[in-house]
């Protein structure tokens, strides 16, 4: 298919240069005021201000550098917005972008696998949203288009959909057809909270005894106040990383709705900024529900998805899992969802557990480790402080293979683990005896290649 010509392109929202620069606008100004905090704080003195002509000129030198690099920066994003356009042809997406280097992609919308709907804090404000495409092409296939006004943003990726033969057209009016969403669980936001105080309670925790021992151990050394202070200074970056992880992970995970529609399971979350993500059944590799210790106590459970394909890196890697299906809820709320999206029902497989030396190796979560085999799938338990259920359909299993360090040698165990699609986060049965580790091996190869078989004739 030709390329649509320049003039059919349609332009994205006129504030995308202010949505894609702001950040760096606020850099530059930052940079400056630090750059200059000494001579600012004279300028109150207005009459000996203009006295001091060195100041006065270094201050307008200061000015006109920050005038040209904010220039320079608006500049180049609205000479990049005006170079970047994208149409929609048949059964694919041209997108066109670049300066100096000018990009055109085609996107083949019957490789489409999900259209997500983002709206940060800044494009939520102005009512807009950016579309991110994922396609079937591994790890990094991905297309953005932002930002269009939040009912645009809705209708193009309802086309894009319905253009990939996932979604039916209205012939009366050649608009696609809207499925309704049944809602399967909402989330309350003080849950959420409640959840994330209680999953750092134990690394503040463990923090607040380092202090203690740390204290302790200068005074009876001789050590004044001074020196108990100086031995707290480690815990710092410590105490910054538990505060920034968990307000992170509040502000994605609140306002946490879930529900089920024709493309597949639809989550809704964000405080400041909105996410609407699509989790297409056929793109599941693997479902996991974790446990932490403190929300053992009060009956909570985390579930995940491993989805192909989709692997956070940069900025979204600091984040909380993008396949986040359910961030909190009581364990038998998650336990009916993992039985809905696996088709495993935990208390109908058949768990063995490992040898009673495997307590050499792991004495806390050797009661826990076990693995059982569905007609289906592989179910695995592992963890200790946080307890793991992970169950990998036979159909998405890639590879097997059985690893044994020094120690296992010498008491004659054994792991398994499964290799899946990109974005899988992995399987494990780990302390199997070895004969064990080689008849699951050799069980989980054939039980794939038949599943493979009989899905993909």
């Amino acid at each position: 298919m030709t390329d649509p010509e320049p003039r059919s392109l349609q332009r994205l929202h006129v504030l995308t240069p202010w949505l894609q620069s702001w950040r760096y606008l606020l850099a530059v100004i930052g940079g400056a005021i630090a750059v200059f905090r000494d001579d600012l704080r004279r300028i109150g003195d207005a009459w000996e201000f203009l006295q001091d002509q060195p100041l006065l000129l270094s201050l307008l030198i200061g000015v006109g550098t920050l005038v040209l690099v904010s220039g320079v920066i608006v500049s180049w994003a609205y000479v990049s917005w005006r170079m970047t356009g994208y149409a929609v042809q048949g059964h694919t997406l041209f997108v066109r972008s670049g300066v100096l280097v000018r990009q055109r992609r085609q996107v083949r919308l019957d490789r489409l696998q999900g259209v997500d709907i983002q709206q940060p804090m800044m494009a939520r404000i102005f009512g807009l949203a950016s579309l991110k495409l994922e396609l079937a092409a591994g790890s990094g296939a991905t297309t953005t288009l932002g930002y269009l006004t939040l009912d645009d943003a809705h209708l193009l990726r309802a086309d894009l959909i319905a253009r990939s033969g996932r979604r039916s057209i209205d012939q009366s009016t050649g608009l696609p057809v809207e499925e309704a969403e049944r809602p399967i669980l909402t989330v309350p936001t003080a849950r959420v909270l409640q959840a994330r105080l209680l999953e750092a309670a134990l690394s503040v925790g463990v923090l607040a005894l380092y202090v203690v021992i740390a204290v302790v151990v200068v005074l009876l050394a001789g050590g004044g106040p001074g020196a108990a202070v100086a031995a707290l200074f480690p815990a710092l970056p410590w105490l910054l990383a538990i505060g920034s992880q968990g307000v992170s992970r509040f502000l994605q995970e609140a306002n946490f709705s879930l529900g089920e529609s024709v493309d597949g399971l639809r989550i809704h979350s964000g405080l400041l900024a909105l996410n609407h993500r699509t989790v297409p059944p056929r793109r599941v590799q693997g479902v996991h529900i974790s446990e932490p210790l403190t929300w053992r106590m009060v009956g909570w459970a985390r579930l995940t998805v491993d989805v192909a394909g989709s692997v956070a890196s940069g900025r979204e890697a600091m984040l909380p899992a993008a396949n986040t299906l359910v961030p909190v809820a009581s364990t038998a709320e998650v336990t009916g969802l993992f039985t809905g999206v696996s088709g495993v029902r935990l208390d109908q497989v058949a768990f063995v557990p490992v040898p009673r030396r495997t307590r050499w190796l792991d004495p806390f979560a050797a009661s826990w480790l076990a693995v059982g085999l569905t007609d289906a799938a592989a179910v695995t338990r592992t963890g200790w402080l946080t307890r793991r259920t992970a169950v990998v359909p036979y159909a998405r299993i890639q590879s097997v293979r059985a690893t044994q360090g020094p120690i296992q040698r010498r008491l004659g165990l054994a792991s398994v683990h499964i290799d899946g699609a990109v974005g899988s986060s992995g399987w494990s049965a780990p302390h199997r005896p070895v004969e064990d580790a080689h008849a699951l091996v050799h069980a989980l190869a054939g039980r794939a290649l038949t599943a493979r078989r009989a899905e993909h004739p």
